[in-house]
């Protein structure tokens, strides 16, 4: 079932005291790599950063360009990761090439439907484990205005910030205090929680 379908269906069924939504990588899998697809991102910020790719060849002991090292095998990629994180210019050109990518794609009907609920104020929070600005460029492209201050957390990073930390693919998630703190603010009283795209695996 198309996850637009099911955000309309259950916006029907959401009481009026509000909700909390928590987003994963299925609301963006059509229109972005999932991690199982993003190793040509990986392989050139370590071709950016020549450092980084004389590191990756004196690790391995293979000569070569980093596809060619790396491949697509998500083991070898640990080293790739590992790279990006001990080389600045590595993970500054991963992640401008994801903000660059994400420029490129159009938001989900998901995302546009999930911009219609907070609108309405079915949804008070919403917590983004996805890098892409497709729900904030929903909303902004529905109502003319950013999303209301506040509203959206996104522990694992921003395409709209590639200066900061992302969360890597082959890192553990989290959960910041930050977010745990606006929780605590939302416990006055029961809300619904909406899970999208998101296995938990």
């Amino acid at each position: 079932m198309d996850v637009g379908n099911q955000l309309s269906r259950a916006a029907a069924k959401l009481r009026p005291f509000g909700a909390m939504v928590v987003v994963g990588a299925g609301v963006s899998a059509a229109h972005y790599p999932m991690t199982a697809q993003l190793p040509p991102l990986l392989w050139q910020a370590i071709e950016d950063a020549p450092d980084a790719l004389a590191e990756l060849r004196a690790r391995t002991g293979v000569t070569g360009s980093a596809k060619e090292i790396l491949g697509t095998d998500p083991d070898t990629q640990q080293i790739g990761w590992q790279l990006v994180r001990e080389f600045p210019i590595a993970r500054a050109a991963f992640q401008s090439a994801f903000a660059a990518l994400d420029a490129d794609r159009e938001p989900s009907s998901a995302h546009l439907d999930l911009a219609r609920l907070i609108s309405s104020g079915h949804v008070e929070a919403v917590v983004s484990y996805n890098w892409d600005t497709c729900l904030e460029r929903s909303y902004e492209r529905l109502y003319g205005v950013r999303l209301p201050a506040g509203l959206l957390h996104k522990p694992h990073g921003d395409a709209a910030h590639t200066e900061g930390t992302w969360v890597l693919p082959d890192e553990a998630g989290q959960v910041t205090a930050e977010i745990h703190e606006h929780i605590a603010r939302l416990s006055d009283r029961p809300r619904t929680l909406v899970v999208l795209g998101y296995s938990g695996s």
